[in-house]
Formats: structure tokens, sequence, C-alpha cells
């Protein structure tokens, strides 16, 4: 089974946004994409689009499957990085390197108001030699227009603020660093347990929406195909556990699992406390034991793992998170009027964040059950926080008529002479279901600050598509980033 003909990934969580990211790489993913969404009012009509597809090739129904619940898919990264310690933490980090970054941009601006060439990222440039530096700047200067003043200094009062930018990204690469289960040779990293609990509730939606058959086919490929073993891999090691012990796959205690390892304290239990620390830790156990009884209460579970590898309880884990935000909101707002004014929007939406954590946790607390049981969360999912959804199309750009587009918020397009739209970022009109906690515009303003700072300061993940928008803009204001490599 080739699938190198369909979009294999149709999302992706971007902790830069406060929200949920769609991306459309091909125009006939977003048509199929419409045929789904129109179908939606006529349960009816979706079930037989989904029979429809299961006739066809393997590739056309697992894009199918995959695409038509992909919201939900996305909804469960969304729910599990607001509840989790570890996702508020990376957020936090996060807004930190924009607020110290956002600072030192805008003493760039002061000091060369003309604009002119910046080395990026400029913590590697401030590490580069003398002959390194003179090298780049020689080619650079063929590439650049007339006259383009390089700038190649700090402003010396942005030192400090550079010393936290550097501390903040630091941080996030260690947080992003996997962890070897036992003498396996199985490394895992964070992005494979929240993949995990995105694809257990992405399951189980499907079964709901479309029925066994499809379910089936979806979680057999998810699992066993070479070219998606990235997203699936901790749940394989999960499902090698239940089948040691012959027993059946249980996708709830599996859920729980992840969960329990998404819910570690950092203030107590420093390292312990990441989530693939805590999936080594708990596979060993299972291993060592045996997976638990279906019929164990969720809360059980989560102590009687917590006593056994020796961290703080869940319950007192999120009873303390909830404080987490608060020493970077005082610190935002003890910065001068004209600072803050600078940051307002990592202000807001930090305190959005804050306010979407408490709900998540305390709703949590009050049923753990309506949370991790997947046919229960997929079924009353207006319960938890509504998301603003951000659509991607990429470099090729959706063409449409402009009134196709009329109540979306329109971030990254260009007018054509014949009435239409082109069109590679935009806000959708309404968000997910759910409690509506943040303004979509406050998130996206949000997040290009971040995708700003990402530019300027940060050394990992260099490749990022959406620099390149980030730098036509900053070009039109006679500011060009130079990329070293």
């Amino acid at each position: 089974m080739m699938l190198d003909a369909i979009q294999l990934d149709y999302g992706g969580f971007n902790p830069r946004f406060v929200g949920i990211t769609l991306r459309f790489h091909r125009s006939q993913t977003w048509h199929l994409w419409g045929e789904f969404c129109g179908a939606e009012r006529d349960p009816a009509r979706v079930v037989q689009l989904g029979n429809e597809y299961l006739k066809r090739s393997k590739e056309d129904s697992f894009e199918a499957f995959s695409l038509a619940t992909v919201l939900l898919h996305e909804k469960r990264h969304f729910h599990d990085f607001l509840l989790s310690p570890y996702g508020n933490f990376l957020f936090r980090l996060r807004v930190s390197a924009a607020v110290h970054g956002l600072q030192i941009l805008g003493a760039f601006g002061v000091a060369y108001p003309a604009g002119g060439l910046v080395p990026v990222p400029w913590p590697k440039w401030e590490r580069t030699p003398q002959d390194e530096r003179s090298r780049y700047l020689g080619l650079w200067a063929a590439l650049m227009p007339t006259n383009t003043r390089p700038l190649l200094e700090l402003p010396k009062e942005c030192q400090p603020l550079l010393a936290e930018v550097i501390r903040a990204y630091s941080k996030i690469q260690e947080l992003s660093e996997g962890v070897t289960i036992g003498d396996t040779g199985i490394r895992v990293q964070p992005f494979h347990i929240f993949e995990a609990s995105a694809i257990i509730a992405q399951t189980q939606h499907i079964y709901n929406v479309f029925g066994a058959p499809h379910a089936d086919h979806f979680y057999s490929v998810i699992l066993n195909h070479p070219e998606l073993k990235r997203y699936s891999l901790a749940l394989r090691v999960l499902v090698a556990l239940w089948r040691r012990y012959n027993e059946p796959l249980d996708l709830r205690t599996m859920s729980a699992a992840i969960l329990w390892c998404l819910l570690g304290d950092y203030l107590s239990d420093a390292w312990k406390a990441c989530p693939t620390k805590r999936f080594a830790v708990l596979v060993k156990y299972f291993h060592d034991t045996r997976t638990p009884r279906r019929d164990v209460p969720i809360e059980t579970l989560f102590d009687d793992w917590s006593i056994h590898c020796g961290v703080s309880s869940v319950r007192s884990t999120l009873l303390n998170a909830l404080h987490s935000h608060q020493k970077v909101l005082a610190q935002m707002q003890a910065l001068p009027a004209d600072q803050l004014e600078l940051i307002r929007p990592l202000f807001n939406i930090s305190r959005a964040v804050a306010a979407g954590h408490e709900h998540m946790v305390r709703s949590l607390l009050a049923d753990a059950e309506s949370y991790v049981e997947p046919y229960r969360y997929c079924e009353n999912s207006d319960r938890w926080l509504a998301a603003p959804v951000l659509v991607e199309f990429g470099r090729f750009a959706l063409h449409q008529q402009e009134a196709v587009f009329q109540n979306w918020i329109l971030r990254e397009h260009l007018k054509n002479p014949d009435g239409t739209v082109s069109v590679r970022k935009a806000v959708a009109p309404e968000p997910t279901q759910g409690v509506r906690f943040v303004d979509p515009d406050l998130s996206t303003d949000a997040a290009d600050i971040m995708l700003m700072t990402d530019l300027f300061f940060s050394e990992v993940y260099r490749d990022e598509p959406n620099f390149a928008y980030a730098q036509e803009a900053l070009r039109s204001s006679g500011l060009f980033t130079m990329e070293i490599l």
C-alpha cells in the first residue's frame, strides 16, 4: 500500500496558535473536506459517503476517514495542550521568549529606523567567529538591494533580554527530548504521547460516525504502515503490551495511561514529570505486572500509577497547576506602560490560556471519565473548550470567489483582477463546539508575534514554512533576514 499519492497530515498542533490548525496541501484534499462538511447536516449521507469510500482503494478510504474526522483529532491535541502541565509549561516558555524577543526587536527598530540586514537566528550569529561573519557578509551583499545596511550589533541594553530568550528556547528544546524505553531501543518523544491520545479519540470517532469496519481499517493502517510509524509509536507500544497478556485491546485504559503521562508536576517531580519519562516507567510497570483490569475507576488507576512510580498524585498536580500562570502574568503587568502595550497580545493570550487551563482542570477533576473514556469524550465535546480553527493552504493557495470567504478572517491573501481571492491562511467563521474562551483574532495576533520571534531567535526547526511569509512582511518595511547555515 503506497500513501505517497495522498496527503498524510491534515492538521498539526501549532503551539504558537491557541486553537486548531488544518492544512490542505492539495486542492483535491480541500474538495474532499468540503464533501464531508457539506454532508454533516444529513447523517445518512455521511454514512453513505463512508461506505462508498470503504469500497475504494485503501489509500482513498484511509484519506477519507482521516480527513472526515481530523477536527476531532486536532481538538484532542488542543484540549490535551490546555489541560496538561507540560503543554502549559511550553506555552509559558514560548510567551517568555516572545515577550523578551519583541522588546529586542523594538530596540532594533529604534536603533536602525531605516531597516537593514539582520542575520538569523541571532544567538547563532553572536557565536559566529569573525572570519565566518566576513564570509557571510560577502555572500549576502550580492543578494541584497544596494546600500542595504547590515545590522550586526545588538543594542547593549538588550543583552539581558537576549539571555532570557536563549534560556526559554533552550528549555523548550530540553522538554522536547525523548526517552529510550528500557533496553528496547525504542525512543519516544513527547509528541508521540500526544499523538497516541489523539489517535485513540479519532478511532472512536470514526467508529461513532461510520461504523466498525471503517474504524478497523483506519486503526490497522495507522498502526502498521511504515510511513505512519512516527504518529503511532507510543500507541503501538501499548498495543504490544495488551497482546503480550492476550487481553482484548482496551482504548479506555490506554487513554487513561496516555493522559496520566501528560499530567506530571514539574515543580515537585522535575524531570520525572516529563511525559516520555512517565511513559517509560509506566510501560515497564505494565510489562512486569500486567495491563490493568477494564473495570477500575480512572482515579484509582491514576493513584496506583503515581504511587508505584513515586510521583505526585494527579489531583495535587492539577490543583498546583492552577496557579502556574500567575507569576508570568504578574511579571508582564509590572512592565512599564509602553512595553506592556507592545506585548499586549501576549499578555491577553496568556490570560485566556490561564482561564482555559482552569476550565479544563476543574472539569477533569469533577468527572475524569468523561474526558478519558473515548466514546464519552467524542459525544460530549461541547462540554470542553471551543477552539478557533486556522486553515492553511500552503504554497498552492486556494483560488475562490471572494464571497466564499465572506465570514472568514483572511490572514494571508491576494485579491485578483477577476474578483477571486488567493488565500493561503484564514480563520474559519466559527470555532469548534464547546465553551468559547479566546478570540480568534487574538490567537492569530499572538501567533504572528511568536512566529516573528522564532524567526529571529530560535535555533531549531529552521525549515518552518511560515518563516517565508514572515520574511515577506518584513521586507516591505526594509528589514531583510539572512539565514546562517
